[in-house]
Formats: C-alpha cells, structure tokens, sequence
C-alpha cells in the first residue's frame, strides 16, 4: 500500500549500503543478502522477502538520555556526511511528493472543500491556524524550488529507533532505510525532532504541556553537526531549524486531511484520534516558530564550533 512498487526501494537501499560500505568499511553497515541472480530481495507468487545482516545491538525509542540524543544525531549526521557525494537525483522517489509541502497543504485544502464526512466545523479552528503558517512552513520546498537548496540523499525516518546502539549507547547504524530518497537535510534534521525533542507524546491531549524540548534539540544539533556541518552550505545551515517547523507543520497538516477524509491512512483508536494528533502538532509548530530565531542560533552555534 505504501510502497506500489517495492522494487525500487530495493534499488534505493542496495546503492546506499554499496555506497555506505565502500565510504566506510570499518564501521557496522547494514547488508542485505542477495539471490542466485543477484537480487537483494525475492518475490514468489504472492509476498515480498528480504533478508539483512543482523547487527546485536541495544535500541532506544525515547530521548530521555540526552547523551544516547547526542549519539543519534552523530548517527544521522554520519549518515548525511557519507552519502554527501552520492548523487541524489539518481535515486528513486518511492512515494511520490513525500516532503513537498506545498502538495501536502494543497491535499489539505482540497479535503476542507469537499468535508466529504461533514468534519470541517469541528476543526475549522486548527485548519485555520495551519493556513496561517503555510508560508513558513512551506519555505524549504519552495528554496528547493527555486534552485536555492542541494538535493541531497535523506532518510526520512530519522526516529531514535531507528539508530542501533551498543551497550555503552555509542550509535553503530542508522536502519530502516525504505523511505531513503531524494530530499533535503533539513528534512532528516527536522523529522528526528519532532519527536524527540516535544515534551508530549505525539497524540497528548495535554496541549498546556506540549512544547519544544531545548535540552533535546541542543544534544541532537551538536551530534548532528558534529561531523556534517562543514559538508553544507550556508543557506542549508541558516535554514536546517527551519526543518523541525516545516516537519511538524506538515505532519500535522496530513493528521487534518486524513481525518477530514474519514481517517482512510492513519490507523486511530477512536473518532478524534487524528484530531487529537493534529491538536499536538498544530501547538508543537506554534511553539517552534515563536523559538525559531533562538533555534537558528543555537544551530550556527553548534556549526561554528566544528
């Protein structure tokens, strides 16, 4: 349902490894096993299979520790830092649009227009507000656009679950690599903070609560950064916190679609789930761009301390 042609994801994945393995050769890389023919996957009449190489390992899933934070970002900026000479464009878009956040908002208009399940008066107030912030939250795809911002290979999965870590919480690697693709570094940068660094859980209805995690943020940046920054430009560094508003507005953005549209994608536990969800975000992305100049700040920091 996702992915309609899982082949390519396979292509995505076998040059990224090939890529990581050669860059890298000493450090713990993820490898997938190939058939007879020389596929990195096999598919018989009816499933899709694969088979990688199991790394022991400790995960985390929360960003309590700030210094198992800081290993995250190091994994994910290594990650961007290996893959800076990879040429992005030569990769697959697997799910098309997936952070162009222009079609994102514009999905989100069209599903208001039709409120084909009569939802609109219920949460006219929240697609208000996101309306009020497109502009700012569109403005890396519109960079992007216009020529201003490198397409750059990107994860866009970056959960502290997803990093490997040993038992002294030293990050080994970056896994799940099905969403790799075309996209920015600031979308890699500001999908790992939305949920780490919020202070609720991504669906709280403890909107007094939800706020930006400064802690969070300041230990993710500096591992990010720590091997990255001198690898990006100015205008990617200026706008890198940029990424943490426009993934959270985004997300969101497709929480209201969905649940203007009957919650057909987003899998809820009850009627107002997605609501509940947009509610969090919506309140994360305000407190995010009431911030944002200090963010942009502590990311130049950060940079120059490199």
């Amino acid at each position: 349902y996702v992915f309609p042609q899982p082949e390519q994801v396979m292509e995505n994945i076998a040059r990224i490894c090939e890529h990581l393995s050669a860059k890298a050769p000493d450090r713990v890389n993820l490898r997938f096993c190939c058939t007879p023919e020389g596929k990195n996957f096999y598919r018989d009449e009816r499933d899709f299979w694969r088979l990688c190489n199991f790394i022991p390992s400790c995960p985390y899933s929360s960003s309590e520790d700030l210094s198992v934070v800081k290993e995250a970002g190091l994994a994910f900026g290594h990650f961007q830092q290996l893959l800076s000479d990879f040429p992005a464009a030569d990769l697959h878009e697997t799910i098309a649009n997936f952070h162009n956040t222009r079609s994102r908002y514009a999905a989100l208009k069209a599903a208001a227009a039709a409120d084909s399940v009569g939802r609109l008066a219920v949460c006219q107030a929240e697609y208000n507000a996101l309306l009020a912030m497109e502009d700012e939250a569109c403005l890396l795809t519109d960079l992007l656009n216009g020529g201003k911002l490198p397409l750059r290979v990107s994860h866009n999965d970056t959960k502290i679950s997803n990093v490997l870590f040993d038992e002294q919480g030293k990050a080994l690697c970056v896994i799940d690599l099905d969403t790799v693709m075309p996209g920015l570094v600031a979308h890699d940068f500001g999908d790992a903070l939305r949920t780490a660094a919020n202070t609720e859980a991504e669906d709280s209805i403890h909107l007094d609560k939800v706020a930006v995690n400064m802690e969070v943020f300041c230990a993710f940046t500096e591992g990010f950064l720590a091997v990255l920054a001198k690898h990006l430009s100015e205008t990617e560094l200026y706008t890198l916190a940029n990424g943490f508003l426009t993934l959270t507005a985004e997300q969101a953005v497709r929480f209201l679609t969905d649940y203007l549209q009957g919650d057909p994608y987003y899998r809820v536990e009850h009627a107002e789930h997605n609501l509940q969800r947009t509610r969090c975000q919506l309140t994360l992305a305000q407190d995010i761009l009431r911030l944002l100049p200090q963010l942009k700040d502590m990311v130049l920091r950060c940079a120059n301390e490199q």
